[in-house]
């Protein structure tokens, strides 16, 4: 069994599950190679901490937290404040 939480057309983490125990076993975050390629550093950057809290942290969309709104890019587009993105990304767990 799998599944994919759709981020938006740019991204996904996919999570793939035991087919007995239904327990959760992998999960991979696909970029679209496309995409990708159109990005600078610093929105490459946004992109990967977008998916990792999905992956990771098991984030939702929320608005509250710059870094995991629906659709990203919108802020910090010169590459500040990544740690302090981080840290408020770990204090909603």
């Amino acid at each position: 069994m799998s599944g994919q939480h759709e981020c938006d057309w740019h991204a996904f983490v996919q999570n793939t599950y035991h087919p007995v125990t239904r327990e959760l076993t992998t999960k991979k975050i696909i970029i679209n190679y496309n995409h990708w390629v159109k990005l600078d550093p610093v929105h490459r950057k946004e992109l990967m901490y977008h998916e990792l809290g999905h992956c990771a942290l098991n984030l939702k969309h929320v608005s509250t937290i710059d870094i995991m709104r629906p659709r990203v890019y919108s802020t910090h587009k010169d590459g500040s404040n990544w740690d302090e993105l981080v840290e408020r990304m770990k204090a909603t767990q």
